[in-house]
């Protein structure tokens, strides 16, 4: 009974003759913005309840608008009645200029339609067809109640002829030309998108230092000081391509009570350039092909001992290699594995009296072999302001194999203070080894360090 009651309220007003033009012109909006996807239930009848639903009330009110107080006095309410529907209080009530009907086009209000796809395409057909009134007919418009004091009022044209638009089919209403409500200015401005990122990370670190007496490189274990730089500039296009670059320069000296023939000598060094192209085959796989070269900076000696067994590009190492990357990361974990069944690895000495130390025949200054190699990049922190970089490199030409395992353990004291350990287990059986030494070697360095990073 109390539904009645609010319905017969609701409906009173459309008794007005300006009500009545906004409801016809509105239900032929209805009626136009629904032409082009509504077909009757008899020939589609898997059509939509909101297409329906909205088709119905606009051919009710269109066809029967002088009729609906007799309508009302007949009806009951069934569960279904889309004249019981509040969503279409807007369209029959009185002929307001709706805010949010207005935010809603212009995008400065996100829809609030719903979930159910019938919701949308109820509450969208509702804001074209209020617009349309709007566009069209706004001497039938009245502001918010809200808003009502401080609007202008809209003089109502008494004098204004209005023409209708040519009917060629009388049976198929105009469709009205465009309106442009509004045409604010945003000052709205396009930033083409840079895809690169640029990262630096440099430290001066104080250490002990212990490297074992086979070290390919030479050098004595020592307390010491060693300047360390990282250089990254990476491209990502967030799509297909990804192509990263990574530039690790560490160079460190030392001097010795027990060598009395240098004065200094290098305990770190090591000058190394990694290049990948990766193009993307999955969500964290990616065809790749990589480029590593690495040298040093500075000659290398031995303690109490002139000879020199180590020089830049004395040994110069380069490692070109095709395969798959695969790259995942989660919260506190980072890891990039790229797999490369076909490799070229190309050795060079400078120095031709050292090529047999590196593995190269005598006479000779460069080498290549072709096999497989793996290289794995892993961070990881465990817990707060503690962090375990690793990479593991694994090359192998089918008869000598070489594997390299940096681990890296930071622990933060503050912004610019840590303390760093540095192990570093080496395998090398292509290499001349030393008398009563194995071809695993080993370094180690524990520092404090002063960083910046940028």
């Amino acid at each position: 009974m109390k539904h009645r009651f609010f319905l017969l309220f609701l409906l009173l007003p459309l008794a007005a003759s300006a009500q009545y033009d906004l409801s016809r012109y509105i239900s032929r909006h209805i009626v136009e913005e629904m032409s082009d996807t509504v077909v009757l239930p008899d020939t589609t009848p898997t059509v939509g309840r909101a297409d329906l639903e909205v088709y119905d009330v606009a051919m009710r009110y269109t066809q029967r608008l002088d009729s609906l107080c007799t309508m009302f006095r007949r009806w009951h309410y069934t569960g279904s009645d889309t004249l019981s529907n509040p969503y279409y209080s807007s369209l029959f009530a009185k002929p307001t200029l709706l805010r949010g009907t207005l935010q809603r086009t212009l995008g400065t209000l996100p829809p609030s339609y719903g979930r159910r796809d019938e919701q949308v395409r109820r509450a969208e057909a509702i804001d074209h067809s209020l617009l349309y009134i709007y566009g069209t007919h706004p001497w039938l418009v009245q502001p918010e109640a809200s808003d009502a004091a401080a609007a202008h009022p809209v003089p109502t044209p008494s004098t204004v002829s209005v023409t209708p638009p040519l009917h060629i089919n009388p049976s198929v209403p105009p469709r009205a030309e465009p309106v442009d409500l509004v045409q604010p200015d945003f000052n709205v401005q396009i930033y083409r998108p840079n895809f690169w990122t640029f990262k630096a990370d440099l430290s001066l670190q104080f250490m002990q230092n212990y490297i074992s007496e086979n070290w390919y490189k030479g050098g004595e274990s020592n307390n010491s000081l060693l300047a360390n730089a990282v250089l990254e500039a990476n491209y990502d296009n967030k799509r297909k391509i990804s192509f990263s670059n990574k530039l690790e320069m560490k160079l460190g000296f030392y001097s010795s009570k027990s060598d009395t023939v240098h004065h200094y000598k290098t305990n770190n060094d090591l000058l190394r350039l990694t290049n990948k192209l990766g193009v993307k085959a999955s969500k964290h796989w990616y065809y790749t092909v990589m480029l590593q070269s690495w040298t040093q900076f500075y000659h290398g000696y031995k303690a109490n001992n002139p000879d020199l067994i180590s020089d830049f590009l004395a040994p110069f190492e380069s490692v070109l290699s095709f395969g798959m990357d695969y790259k995942n990361s989660g919260k506190n974990f980072k890891i990039e594995a790229t797999l490369s069944p076909f490799a070229v690895k190309y050795k060079y000495v400078r120095r031709p009296a050292l090529a047999s130390s590196f593995g190269i025949d005598e006479g000779h200054r460069h080498k290549t072999d072709y096999g497989s190699t793996i290289t794995v990049n892993t961070s990881w922190t465990p817990i707060k302001n503690v962090t375990w970089n690793t990479r593991l490199y694994w090359f192998t030409d089918y008869e000598h194999t070489t594997i390299e395992w940096e681990n890296t353990f930071n622990f933060k004291i503050n912004d610019f203070l840590s303390t760093t350990l540095f192990l570093y287990p080496r395998f090398d059986d292509g290499a001349a080894r030393k008398d009563d030494h194995s071809y695993l070697q080993f370094k180690e360095y524990l520092s404090l360090s002063f960083t910046y990073k940028f």
